[in-house]
């Protein structure tokens, strides 16, 4: 399928398309532990098992990136992981053996990894010099995710395995966006270039690595299991719902002016801003039993995903 040009403003209704249909599917994440609870799966056995989703962040992600690089056949890639995204989610919201849940958790985490880091590097590409409205491009996205996090944590309570319907969708359409988007500039020195690993030897870029390591940790384990530990505080489900659609909201007007921030405070003071606020965050989150404060706090998940992301 021919692809839209890639010159002017028509690039970026495709890559709003995108980021609305991939962003939007991962409303049905956080509801993944209770549904494995209650399927069976030990409340410790669950946590054990997502460790999956950050150890494909690490392995998975990087090796499909390369094999782009070589092939220059993103689009297609994207199309291949969200259709294995979208046949893992059926696979869970239909099974009721617990061997074949946790298969599709995995599988999960194997299709569905790759493809933000793929259309985050080729978004930042298409846009080149105008590379500071990718914040206001992945807005899109967060906002829709707003509304169907609003929309399955009101329904956590009595629509069981349907509340994965949003995930399903969302992967499907992801698929088909995948294809309608913009065709990057090749790039000639990917064929060449040496590997990843020498970058480490840099001493700026290895620590720069291990900031993103552990910061990432939290936002795997925030996505997965947040919803679990409002469980553990006695609180509904809708406690959940409303406390991630606040901080995704935060995190959509933050994105939306990443441009104001990155003049302003520069990609330094923005990322510590982001490391900071987070710090707070996660303090508050792991020591208050309030359900106000437990869904209030998660505002600061705009700074601390937000400013971290768009530096």
């Amino acid at each position: 399928m021919s692809a839209p040009s890639t010159d002017g403003h028509s690039n970026r209704q495709p890559l709003r398309i995108f980021y609305a249909a991939s962003v939007g599917a991962i409303a049905g994440f956080p509801f993944l532990a209770p549904i494995l609870v209650d399927a069976g799966l030990q409340k410790a056995n669950t946590a054990l098992l997502f460790l999956v989703f950050p150890i494909c962040k690490l392995v998975v992600a990087p090796l499909i990136a390369v094999l782009v690089d070589r092939t220059g056949q993103t689009r297609h890639v994207l199309s291949l992981c969200a259709l294995g995204a979208m046949l893992s989610a059926l696979l869970i919201a239909t099974s009721d053996d617990v061997a074949l849940l946790c298969a599709g958790v995995c599988l999960l985490a194997i299709a569905n990894t790759p493809i933000f880091p793929l259309g985050d590097a080729m978004t930042v590409r298409v846009l080149g010099a105008k590379a500071s409205d990718y914040g206001s491009i992945r807005a899109w996205g967060s906002g829709t995710l707003v509304l169907l996090v609003l929309l399955v944590g009101w329904l956590s309570e009595t629509a069981g395995r349907a509340l994965l319907l949003p995930t399903i969708v969302g992967f499907a359409a992801t698929a088909i966006a995948s294809q309608r988007l913009p065709q990057a500039p090749p790039d000639q020195a990917a064929r060449e270039r040496p590997s990843p690993l020498l970058l480490l030897r840099e001493p700026t870029t290895l620590l720069l690595v291990a900031i993103a390591v552990v910061h990432g940790a939290t936002f795997t384990t925030y996505d997965k299991l947040f919803t679990m530990h409002v469980d553990l505080r006695g609180h509904p489900g809708w406690v959940a719902g409303a406390g991630i659609a606040l901080g995704i909201a935060t995190e959509t007007i933050i994105l939306w002016k990443a441009r104001y921030f990155l003049e302003r405070w520069g990609a330094p003071y923005t990322l510590f801003a982001g490391i900071a606020i987070g710090t707070l965050r996660w303090w508050i989150t792991a020591h208050t039993t309030s359900a106000f404060w437990l869904a209030t706090v998660q505002c600061l998940h705009g700074g601390s995903f937000g400013l971290f992301w768009i530096a």
